[in-house]
């Protein structure tokens, strides 16, 4: 009787391996818009939600609960040290894909993002998200993102005028202070003359 039952466990689909797709990008505020693309067979892993079952508005409240609750400790964002608050916005499906939209927002446009990838950490699914990560002043960056790499560190890119300027700034200063000295001691002589 075990024999049976231990072939059709064998022959049974396993669910062990997926692949997604995300995008984190940096404005120049300091916001970062998320958005994570799993497929649905990663749902009962990820939230304990099966969407292909009959009571489906069931699980799709329980998706949204889960997603409200537990996404902002799996994925941290953090600028400069500081962290930036994650908001689950809301999820979608197409084509049973589905596409998890939210948004962090940090103090400012920071010069290093740290994007901490826990998503599928508790569970035995070995989930790698391909991720494109923007920033304003630089092109993307394509990033693998998983348990066994689960932390990016993005150098933020300052404009040419912002290096400019703080390049600029001791000169201006310095003008500024031969233009006053010089105008202090005209003004001296011209009193005493």
């Amino acid at each position: 009787m075990l024999g049976p039952l231990l072939a059709l466990a064998l022959l049974a689909p396993v669910h062990s391996r997926s692949e997604g797709k995300s995008n984190f990008r940096l404005e120049a505020d300091g916001r970062v818009a998320v958005n994570i693309q799993l497929g649905e067979a990663d749902l009962p892993e990820l939230c304990n939600a099966d969407l292909t079952v009959a009571e489906r508005a069931r699980e799709e409240e329980k998706l949204s609960r889960c997603l409200e609750g537990g996404l902002g400790r799996w994925l941290r964002l953090t600028a400069d040290g500081q962290s930036c608050p994650l908001a689950y916005q809301r999820w979608s499906e197409r084509a049973r894909t589905i596409t998890i939209e939210a948004q962090g927002v940090c103090p400012r446009l920071p010069r290093a993002l740290v994007i901490d990838w826990g998503l599928f950490a508790g569970s035995a699914l070995d989930h790698v998200s391909v991720a494109v990560v923007e920033q304003p002043h630089a092109k993307p960056r394509l990033v693998m993102l998983s348990k066994r790499s689960s932390r990016f560190l993005l150098e933020v890119a300052r404009p040419w005028w912002v290096w400019a300027l703080a390049g600029g700034a001791p000169l201006v200063l310095s003008v500024a202070v031969v233009v006053l000295v010089l105008r202090r001691r005209s003004l001296a002589a011209r009193a005493r003359g």
